[in-house]
């Protein structure tokens, strides 16, 4: 007995011996390090375990954060995010090969801090993220105006995988260069690419897009848009164009508020502009909403064949000063000309506007909104849940729960 229990501790002290501890490396004046490239060098030191990157202080710190080819190890995870209650500035980060799984939360990204001729074109960028990797943009908060508006973000993978949730990219943040998120795959690349996801972010007013996916190749994916809000995208919330199929392409539960236009058949909330004929994307359970006084459009399909798109339970309003251009396929089409496309065949048009104030940025439904219980799974269409009727925020507050702006979690 007295052996096994020798035994049994040697191989407790052996565990851990072997043990990587999570290691945090703190940034700032009188910190251990100084700036935040020096912190996440550190921890890229480890050979595995979580570690963090924590910024001490709200200082503005004039750095593009880099994370070249190469470095780091896939067993490692760093998280770069701020201390509680701080709001630091970067200028921007780029992912640039590296092995480790590193996630940038709840930082400030300015754009005017990109001045001068060395400056990086592209704010936050993912580039060559190894397999087996995953990257993460998340809870960023996105600044830009004039010139120096931020480039977003502009992928070319091969194996890794790619998050970008939570962000918010303030008006005028938008580049015209990167035209939003701009993925793209070069010649080349490793057809093995890892998902893409894209959810619960705020876009803008941008000159041009949101989401622009104008190079999502065949083999890539699965990629999915979803639980997004896009407002005054000038051209498209979001945009695709490729002669190629995709795996998986699903845009689904995401809010479009006066996106497209004003005439262009190369507009509109969600445009398609692919020769291919099997390149079948799900657009799925989205509110596209104009404001009855310009021209806003719909769903754009422009030269991809609309039979290959599956648009269903989507929610159409006040588009097109009253024409309600909801699909351009060939030429405008009706509600009904859609439906007929459509698996189950339930987009619906309603001119009553949905909103609590769409004028001042509050896209929550109203109570009565007609996108309540109108998706595919009998909840609400569009990326934020209904404001309880004022029965229910009674009981709520009785019971002490409070009543959250909330997307729906997929």
């Amino acid at each position: 007995m007295r052996n096994m229990k020798l035994l049994a501790v040697m191989v407790a002290v052996l565990g851990l011996a072997f043990t990587v501890q999570a290691a945090d490396y703190k940034v700032g004046a009188g910190q251990a390090y100084a700036t935040v490239q020096a912190g996440l060098n550190a921890a890229l030191g480890n050979a595995s375990g979580t570690h963090t990157v924590t910024i001490m202080d709200s200082a503005v710190y004039d750095e593009y954060i880099m994370v070249n080819s190469g470095v780091g190890s896939t067993g490692v995870s760093i998280t770069v995010a701020p201390d509680a209650g701080q709001t630091p500035t970067i200028y921007g980060a780029r992912f640039n090969g590296g092995k480790a799984n590193i996630t940038f939360d709840g930082l400030i990204v300015d754009g005017n801090l990109r001045t001068g001729g060395s400056r990086q074109a592209y704010l936050l960028y993912m580039r060559y993220g190894k397999d087996g990797t995953t990257n993460t943009f998340r809870n960023l908060t996105v600044k830009g105006t004039g010139s120096q508006r931020s480039g977003v973000i502009y992928t070319v993978g091969t194996g890794g995988s790619f998050v970008m949730e939570g962000n918010t990219f303030e008006a005028d943040s938008v580049s015209v260069q990167s035209k939003g998120i701009k993925s793209g795959y070069s010649s080349g690349d490793n057809d093995a690419m890892g998902s893409i996801v894209i959810k619960n972010n705020t876009f803008s007013g941008s000159d041009l897009y949101g989401v622009d996916a104008d190079t999502w190749k065949a083999g890539k994916g699965p990629i999915t848009v979803n639980n997004n809000i896009f407002n005054g995208m000038a051209n498209a919330g979001i945009y695709r164009r490729d002669a190629e199929a995709l795996t998986t392409l699903t845009i689904e539960n995401n809010t479009f508020y006066k996106c497209g236009g004003p005439t262009s058949y190369l507009d509109g909330a969600i445009l398609f502009r692919d020769s291919t004929t099997t390149f079948g994307p799900t657009v799925l359970d989205n509110l596209i909403v104009g404001d009855g006084a310009a021209v806003y459009e719909g769903l754009n399909a422009y030269t991809t064949a609309i039979t290959d798109i599956d648009a269903d339970y989507n929610g159409f309003s006040n588009l097109s000063d009253g024409a309600n251009k909801v699909l351009y396929a060939s030429g405008w089409k009706t509600l009904a000309e859609l439906n007929a496309y459509a698996s189950a065949g339930n987009n619906i048009l309603n001119d009553t506007d949905p909103f609590v104030d769409a004028a001042n940025g509050d896209f929550r439904l109203t109570a009565s909104s007609w996108a309540n219980n109108a998706a595919s799974d009998g909840e609400f269409i569009g990326a934020l849940a209904p404001v309880p009727e004022p029965a229910t925020m009674a009981l709520l507050a009785i019971g002490g729960v409070g009543v959250l702006l909330r997307r729906r979690r997929r």
